[in-house]
């Protein structure tokens, strides 16, 4: 238990506590953009915590997007896949959910803030169709994505 906590406060509550300590000072025209996950449209096995968290992140996003449109201030998420960090270096993945590189999810930070729009996927096409088939059609991405063992390996 203590485990989804440190992991709910790092990766929401950090999120949702600087956000709200910001809001009074942001002007219109604003932005604010959160580094989400992939898992916080579609979890992998053994990683609830972690998708729990992302998904926390991708509602409290969609909400305030709303909320604070009335103010002139945008909201973007980042989607992005596994970024090659030294927090996952020894994790194998599957050719298919390949490890992206660092600069990736910061152009799609850059691509947002010339561009504003509710979400971005990193990779762009595959990002959005994981996210897309797995949202309309989870039993069916369960028993497709189940043998690639998208949760990784440890080396």
């Amino acid at each position: 238990m203590e485990l989804w906590e440190e992991i709910m406060k790092i990766d929401f509550m950090a999120n949702v506590s600087l956000t709200l300590a910001a809001l009074p000072h942001m002007p219109a025209g604003g932005q604010f953009i959160f580094i989400n996950s992939l898992d916080g449209k579609r979890g992998v096995p053994f990683e609830g915590a972690y998708a729990a968290a992302k998904h926390a992140l991708t509602g409290f996003a969609g909400v305030a997007r709303q909320e604070f449109a009335s103010r002139g201030i945008t909201v973007t998420g980042i989607h992005a896949g596994r970024i090659d960090t030294e927090l996952i270096e020894r994790l194998d993945v599957p050719v298919v959910h390949r490890k992206l590189p660092v600069n990736a999810v910061a152009g799609a930070v850059v691509s947002a803030i010339r561009r504003p729009r509710p979400e971005v996927y990193v990779p762009p096409v595959r990002g959005r169709l994981y996210a897309w088939f797995s949202a309309l059609a989870p039993g069916f991405a369960d028993r497709l994505l189940t043998p690639f063992h998208l949760e990784g390996k440890m080396n």
